[in-house]
């Protein structure tokens, strides 16, 4: 159920309602962890990333409105300013986990900050959603996630 309530008092209001839902499905982070029981906080966060880029993937219909809503968000300051919040307390959920991946990964990861790979990785994320909205006929998801893995997992030397 969408909503508890269908009756809204003004148009104005059953927007902020949609955008409230569509921002808590779109940056739920549930499933980024607080803290680690592995030994990788490097795999943990590819795991991570990779879970929520089929999430957000999954649900094209749910993207497009996140979108439709970025772009309302450019001439709307009251969305802008709530998408903004939404999206900053997104990165601020991997923080925990990027700062483990900084700490075990420190001269893999020279020079980046806690606050540069949380926005890389939800830009990521984000970035999975636009292809799956905008191309989805082009844009193979099970693909994307399987490129990505292999973009992303370092290495053995």
């Amino acid at each position: 159920v969408l909503f508890r309530s269908f009756h809204f008092a003004t148009k104005h209001d059953l927007l902020a309602a949609v955008l409230e839902h569509v921002l808590r499905a779109m940056a739920a982070a549930e499933g980024v962890p607080e803290a680690l029981e592995g030994e990788d906080p490097l795999a943990e966060l590819l795991a991570v990333m990779h879970a929520e880029m089929a999430r957000v993937t999954g649900d094209r219909e749910l993207a497009r409105l996140f979108f439709d809503f970025s772009v309302m968000g450019a001439r709307s300051r009251s969305v802008r300013a709530r998408m903004s919040a939404e999206l900053a307390r997104y990165r601020r959920a991997f923080r925990p986990l990027v700062r483990q991946v900084l700490e075990v990964e420190g001269k893999r990861f020279s020079g980046v900050t806690p606050d540069g790979l949380c926005a890389a990785v939800v830009a990521f994320i984000k970035g999975a959603a636009l292809q799956s909205v905008i191309d989805p006929r082009g844009f193979d998801v099970g693909g994307f996630l399987a490129a990505s893995d292999a973009l992303l997992v370092p290495r053995s030397l």
